[in-house]
């Protein structure tokens, strides 16, 4: 019921509207929160990524522009026509069935995917299966009471599987990941921040809160 609720709301032609990821709101969301990540983990030795979930390429552009051999999946057809670059490797399939072997990619990375699958930690597991190193993942701010609300007013964003950082934390934690860094940050939403805000949000959105409206944790491979 929920796979089918998911597909039908991400499949819908009202999305071909939606911000692109050149957008200048959406280069601000992504990217401050790719600064702070890239702060705690050698690029250098990034080779290769996955974007699990990738819509409409918000982060999938701009980590192709740092590391060129990336794909992008995703299992709406309607959001990967969106991605307007064709350089970039899409690909459409259920994110709790990644078709990769094992180990396939330097990092797996995922933003705000976990609060719509039908098994979190099914797709932690399949996550963590095609990595070689690092995990990377994304979810709205549980503690946020604007993202509280938000997800109160639409169902589809599935409230109940909202996270505190803390839990979104405990359940990467379960499937054997080490945990290198953990934080709340963000104070600009990619498609719903009016642009004419921006400049005043800029500086508080860069920087890590309790409260910001993204939860993000760095995971890494144990031995």
């Amino acid at each position: 019921m929920v796979k089918r609720m998911q597909k039908g709301f991400w499949e819908r032609p009202a999305l071909k509207k939606r911000r692109s990821a050149s957008h200048p709101v959406v280069v601000m969301y992504a990217q401050s929160k790719l600064n702070l990540i890239f702060q705690k983990i050698d690029y250098r030795t990034v080779n290769s990524i996955l974007d699990v979930g990738c819509g409409n390429g918000f982060f999938t552009l701009p980590l192709y522009q740092k590391f060129r051999n990336i794909i992008g999946l995703d299992f709406s057809s309607l959001m990967l026509s969106l991605i307007k670059n064709n350089k970039i490797s899409l690909l459409k399939a259920d994110t709790l069935f990644l078709p990769f072997k094992d180990y396939s990619f330097d990092i797996v990375f995922s933003s705000n995917l976990l609060h719509h699958v039908d098994s979190i930690s099914k797709s932690i597991r399949e996550m963590r299966r095609v990595s070689k190193k690092y995990i990377i993942i994304i979810e709205a701010n549980r503690r946020n009471l604007l993202m509280h609300l938000f997800s109160k007013l639409k169902k589809e964003e599935n409230d109940d599987k909202f996270f505190s950082l803390e839990n979104l934390t405990a359940k990467i934690l379960q499937e054997n990941i080490l945990i290198i860094d953990t934080f709340s940050t963000g104070f600009i939403t990619p498609n719903r921040t009016p642009y004419i805000l921006t400049p005043f949000l800029k500086k508080l959105n860069i920087q890590k809160n309790r409260f910001g409206f993204y939860n993000i944790v760095i995971g890494l491979l144990r031995d």
